[in-house]
Protein backbone atom coordinates (compact mmCIF):
# COMPACT_ATOMS: atom_id res chain seq x y z
CA UNK A 1 0.00 0.00 0.00
CA UNK A 2 0.85 3.81 -0.67
CA UNK A 3 0.08 4.53 2.71
CA UNK A 4 -0.16 1.95 5.44
CA UNK A 5 -2.76 2.68 8.24
CA UNK A 6 -0.50 4.05 11.33
CA UNK A 7 -0.27 1.32 14.31
CA UNK A 8 -1.35 3.89 17.02
CA UNK A 9 -4.84 3.93 14.54
CA UNK A 10 -8.22 2.07 15.18
CA UNK A 11 -10.08 1.27 12.25
CA UNK A 12 -13.36 -0.04 11.73
CA UNK A 13 -14.21 -2.64 9.22
CA UNK A 14 -15.32 -0.22 6.89
CA UNK A 15 -12.96 2.32 7.25
CA UNK A 16 -9.95 -0.65 6.81
CA UNK A 17 -11.67 -1.37 3.49
CA UNK A 18 -11.84 2.19 2.33
CA UNK A 19 -8.13 3.06 3.20
CA UNK A 20 -7.06 -0.06 1.41
CA UNK A 21 -9.24 1.67 -1.44
CA UNK A 22 -7.61 4.77 -1.65
CA UNK A 23 -4.13 4.06 -0.76
CA UNK A 24 -4.06 0.02 -2.66
CA UNK A 25 -0.95 -1.38 -4.44
CA UNK A 26 -2.51 -0.48 -7.49
CA UNK A 27 -2.95 3.05 -7.16
CA UNK A 28 -0.03 3.98 -9.59
CA UNK A 29 -2.06 2.19 -12.42
CA UNK A 30 -2.76 5.55 -14.50
CA UNK A 31 -6.60 4.35 -14.87
CA UNK A 32 -7.00 3.60 -11.34
CA UNK A 33 -5.41 7.20 -10.06
CA UNK A 34 -7.45 8.69 -12.33
CA UNK A 35 -10.85 7.46 -10.70
CA UNK A 36 -12.92 9.99 -9.04
CA UNK A 37 -13.70 9.05 -5.35
CA UNK A 38 -15.67 12.02 -4.43
CA UNK A 39 -17.82 14.45 -5.83
CA UNK A 40 -19.50 17.55 -4.35
CA UNK A 41 -21.19 19.83 -6.77
CA UNK A 42 -18.88 21.04 -8.93
CA UNK A 43 -15.70 19.55 -6.88
CA UNK A 44 -14.37 16.10 -7.10
CA UNK A 45 -11.00 14.45 -6.09
CA UNK A 46 -9.74 11.71 -7.60
CA UNK A 47 -7.12 8.72 -5.66
CA UNK A 48 -4.80 10.60 -7.20
CA UNK A 49 -5.56 13.54 -4.71
CA UNK A 50 -5.87 11.57 -1.93
CA UNK A 51 -2.73 10.27 -2.53
CA UNK A 52 -1.24 13.56 -1.23
CA UNK A 53 -2.60 12.64 1.88
CA UNK A 54 0.70 10.04 1.96
CA UNK A 55 3.25 10.98 4.78
CA UNK A 56 5.63 13.54 3.01
CA UNK A 57 3.52 14.57 0.10
CA UNK A 58 2.29 18.24 -0.23
CA UNK A 59 -1.83 19.16 0.00
CA UNK A 60 -3.35 19.76 -3.71
CA UNK A 61 -5.97 22.40 -3.08
CA UNK A 62 -8.42 20.03 -4.40
CA UNK A 63 -8.76 18.62 -1.11
CA UNK A 64 -9.24 21.77 0.85
CA UNK A 65 -11.97 22.68 -1.73
CA UNK A 66 -13.92 19.53 -0.99
CA UNK A 67 -13.18 20.06 2.58
CA UNK A 68 -14.94 23.48 2.63
CA UNK A 69 -17.65 21.78 1.08
CA UNK A 70 -18.31 19.02 2.99
CA UNK A 71 -18.26 21.24 6.10
CA UNK A 72 -20.96 24.36 4.80
CA UNK A 73 -23.23 21.31 3.76
CA UNK A 74 -22.89 19.63 7.10
CA UNK A 75 -23.32 22.65 9.10
CA UNK A 76 -26.49 24.07 7.17
CA UNK A 77 -27.73 20.42 8.16
CA UNK A 78 -27.84 21.46 11.78
CA UNK A 79 -28.72 24.98 11.61
CA UNK A 80 -31.72 26.51 9.58
CA UNK A 81 -29.18 29.92 9.62
CA UNK A 82 -25.73 29.10 8.98
CA UNK A 83 -23.13 30.73 10.88
CA UNK A 84 -19.49 29.68 9.60
CA UNK A 85 -18.62 30.72 5.77
CA UNK A 86 -16.01 28.12 4.69
CA UNK A 87 -14.26 29.01 1.60
CA UNK A 88 -12.62 27.49 -1.18
CA UNK A 89 -8.81 28.34 -1.89
CA UNK A 90 -9.49 29.90 -5.05
CA UNK A 91 -11.47 32.96 -3.22
CA UNK A 92 -8.37 34.02 -1.81
CA UNK A 93 -6.11 33.73 -4.64
CA UNK A 94 -8.57 35.70 -7.07
CA UNK A 95 -8.80 38.42 -4.63
CA UNK A 96 -5.24 38.60 -3.56
CA UNK A 97 -4.02 38.58 -7.84
CA UNK A 98 -7.17 41.50 -7.92
CA UNK A 99 -8.33 39.45 -11.43
CA UNK A 100 -11.85 39.70 -9.28
CA UNK A 101 -13.50 42.60 -7.68
CA UNK A 102 -15.38 42.40 -4.53
CA UNK A 103 -18.83 42.49 -6.40
CA UNK A 104 -17.72 39.85 -8.83
CA UNK A 105 -16.21 37.15 -6.05
CA UNK A 106 -19.81 38.44 -3.85
CA UNK A 107 -22.01 37.04 -7.00
CA UNK A 108 -20.17 34.07 -6.94
CA UNK A 109 -19.30 33.21 -3.12
CA UNK A 110 -21.50 34.70 -1.02
CA UNK A 111 -24.11 33.38 1.42
CA UNK A 112 -25.79 35.22 4.03
CA UNK A 113 -24.13 37.03 6.52
CA UNK A 114 -21.30 34.81 8.54
CA UNK A 115 -20.22 35.00 12.40
CA UNK A 116 -16.71 32.92 11.19
CA UNK A 117 -15.12 33.35 7.84
CA UNK A 118 -11.98 30.10 7.40
CA UNK A 119 -10.33 31.46 4.49
CA UNK A 120 -7.18 29.51 3.28
CA UNK A 121 -3.91 31.56 2.13
CA UNK A 122 -1.31 30.02 0.02
CA UNK A 123 1.74 32.37 0.01
CA UNK A 124 3.04 31.64 -3.33
CA UNK A 125 5.82 29.10 -2.19
CA UNK A 126 4.06 25.66 -1.41
CA UNK A 127 2.99 26.93 2.23
CA UNK A 128 -1.09 27.13 3.26
CA UNK A 129 -2.00 29.21 6.22
CA UNK A 130 -5.54 30.06 7.71
CA UNK A 131 -7.23 33.39 7.89
CA UNK A 132 -9.98 33.16 10.53
CA UNK A 133 -12.69 36.41 10.76
CA UNK A 134 -14.35 36.34 14.11
CA UNK A 135 -17.24 38.91 13.00
CA UNK A 136 -19.29 39.23 16.19
CA UNK A 137 -15.27 40.37 18.22
CA UNK A 138 -13.99 42.27 14.92
CA UNK A 139 -10.49 40.15 15.41
CA UNK A 140 -8.92 38.26 12.63
CA UNK A 141 -6.81 34.96 13.42
CA UNK A 142 -3.62 34.16 11.58
CA UNK A 143 -2.77 30.25 11.99
CA UNK A 144 0.13 29.29 10.40
CA UNK A 145 1.69 26.02 11.23
CA UNK A 146 5.36 27.42 9.99
CA UNK A 147 5.82 30.23 11.03
CA UNK A 148 9.10 32.18 9.22
CA UNK A 149 10.64 35.56 9.68
CA UNK A 150 11.71 35.95 6.48
CA UNK A 151 7.80 35.48 5.40
CA UNK A 152 6.13 36.89 8.04
CA UNK A 153 5.56 40.20 6.19
CA UNK A 154 4.00 38.86 3.54
CA UNK A 155 1.54 36.70 4.80
CA UNK A 156 0.27 39.23 7.11
CA UNK A 157 0.17 41.54 4.34
CA UNK A 158 -1.92 38.88 2.76
CA UNK A 159 -4.43 38.89 5.42
CA UNK A 160 -4.51 43.00 5.59
CA UNK A 161 -5.17 42.33 1.71
CA UNK A 162 -7.73 39.75 1.91
CA UNK A 163 -9.26 41.70 5.37
CA UNK A 164 -10.08 45.17 2.59
CA UNK A 165 -11.25 43.06 -0.13
CA UNK A 166 -14.11 40.81 2.25
CA UNK A 167 -14.68 44.55 3.41
CA UNK A 168 -15.40 46.06 0.17
CA UNK A 169 -17.21 42.77 -0.55
CA UNK A 170 -19.66 43.36 2.54
CA UNK A 171 -20.93 46.81 1.62
CA UNK A 172 -23.45 45.84 -0.55
CA UNK A 173 -27.10 46.00 0.15
CA UNK A 174 -27.89 42.03 -0.25
CA UNK A 175 -26.14 40.85 2.94
CA UNK A 176 -28.86 42.93 5.26
CA UNK A 177 -32.24 42.79 5.90
CA UNK A 178 -32.35 46.16 7.09
CA UNK A 179 -31.79 49.52 4.88
CA UNK A 180 -29.73 51.68 7.09
CA UNK A 181 -27.28 48.81 7.83
CA UNK A 182 -23.46 49.37 9.33
CA UNK A 183 -20.90 47.99 7.40
CA UNK A 184 -18.38 46.12 9.05
CA UNK A 185 -14.98 47.68 9.36
CA UNK A 186 -12.84 43.94 8.24
CA UNK A 187 -9.90 45.76 7.34
CA UNK A 188 -9.68 47.42 11.00
CA UNK A 189 -10.10 44.33 13.02
CA UNK A 190 -7.25 43.65 15.31
CA UNK A 191 -4.80 40.54 13.66
CA UNK A 192 -3.73 37.80 16.29
CA UNK A 193 -1.50 36.21 15.82
CA UNK A 194 -0.89 33.53 18.25
CA UNK A 195 2.86 32.78 18.76
CA UNK A 196 2.57 29.63 21.25
CA UNK A 197 0.81 27.48 18.46
CA UNK A 198 2.61 24.34 17.85
CA UNK A 199 4.64 23.73 14.57
CA UNK A 200 4.75 21.54 12.06
CA UNK A 201 7.69 19.28 11.25
CA UNK A 202 10.03 20.68 9.18
CA UNK A 203 10.26 18.79 5.87
CA UNK A 204 6.84 17.52 6.65
CA UNK A 205 4.61 18.94 3.85
CA UNK A 206 1.98 19.19 6.39
CA UNK A 207 0.58 22.74 6.24
CA UNK A 208 -2.81 21.88 4.44
CA UNK A 209 -3.22 19.18 6.91
CA UNK A 210 -3.04 22.04 9.43
CA UNK A 211 -5.57 24.27 7.76
CA UNK A 212 -7.87 21.35 7.49
CA UNK A 213 -7.87 20.43 11.36
CA UNK A 214 -8.29 24.00 12.08
CA UNK A 215 -11.24 24.37 9.83
CA UNK A 216 -12.57 20.84 11.33
CA UNK A 217 -12.15 21.29 14.67
CA UNK A 218 -12.08 25.36 15.83
CA UNK A 219 -15.43 26.59 14.21
CA UNK A 220 -16.72 27.06 17.98
CA UNK A 221 -13.81 27.63 19.93
CA UNK A 222 -10.92 29.37 20.21
CA UNK A 223 -8.27 26.71 21.22
CA UNK A 224 -6.18 26.07 17.78
CA UNK A 225 -3.75 23.85 19.59
CA UNK A 226 -4.01 20.45 17.22
CA UNK A 227 -0.99 18.24 16.77
CA UNK A 228 -0.83 16.42 13.27
CA UNK A 229 0.33 12.95 12.72
CA UNK A 230 0.49 10.33 9.98
CA UNK A 231 -3.15 9.32 11.57
CA UNK A 232 -4.26 13.00 10.98
CA UNK A 233 -3.75 12.56 7.25
CA UNK A 234 -5.22 8.47 7.26
CA UNK A 235 -8.03 9.89 8.93
CA UNK A 236 -8.79 13.26 6.54
CA UNK A 237 -8.40 10.76 3.57
CA UNK A 238 -11.38 8.28 5.08
CA UNK A 239 -13.47 10.77 6.13
CA UNK A 240 -13.58 12.73 2.98
CA UNK A 241 -14.47 9.86 1.13
CA UNK A 242 -17.44 8.91 3.27
CA UNK A 243 -18.06 11.94 4.70
CA UNK A 244 -20.72 12.67 2.16
CA UNK A 245 -24.51 11.82 1.79
CA UNK A 246 -25.85 8.33 2.86
CA UNK A 247 -26.16 7.01 -0.69
CA UNK A 248 -22.65 8.14 -1.73
CA UNK A 249 -21.24 6.38 1.26
CA UNK A 250 -22.64 3.23 0.96
CA UNK A 251 -21.66 3.23 -2.77
CA UNK A 252 -18.12 4.35 -1.66
CA UNK A 253 -18.20 1.32 0.84
CA UNK A 254 -19.34 -1.05 -1.11
CA UNK A 255 -16.78 -1.00 -4.10
CA UNK A 256 -14.00 -0.61 -0.99
CA UNK A 257 -15.17 -4.05 0.07
CA UNK A 258 -14.61 -5.26 -3.01
CA UNK A 259 -11.61 -4.24 -4.25
CA UNK A 260 -10.85 -5.87 -0.56
CA UNK A 261 -12.12 -8.75 -1.95
CA UNK A 262 -10.26 -8.85 -5.06
CA UNK A 263 -7.23 -8.27 -3.43
CA UNK A 264 -7.38 -11.30 -1.04
CA UNK A 265 -8.25 -13.74 -4.03
CA UNK A 266 -5.24 -12.24 -5.90
CA UNK A 267 -2.76 -13.03 -2.34
CA UNK A 268 -4.11 -16.26 -2.32
CA UNK A 269 -3.81 -17.43 -5.77
CA UNK A 270 -0.16 -16.28 -5.47
CA UNK A 271 0.41 -18.34 -2.74
CA UNK A 272 -0.74 -21.18 -4.47
CA UNK A 273 1.35 -20.92 -7.20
Amino acid sequence: MAFRVPEDMFLAADEIACAAYIFGPEVSNPTSSDKLLVTTGANFISRKCLLTRVPGEQVVQDVLDILACHLTNEHKKIFKSPSMWYLPTIFSQLALSWTRSPDNLREQFANKYMDKIFVPIHDGNKHWFLMILDMNKDRIFLLDSAKSTSSNYHRRFSVETMAYFIERMFSHHTFYKEINHVVPRVSKFKIIKLESLLQQRKGSNDCGIWIAEWMKECGWTEDFDITVTESTRMRLAIDLVTGGSKLKKAEVTSKAHGYMKELIEKQSKLKTV
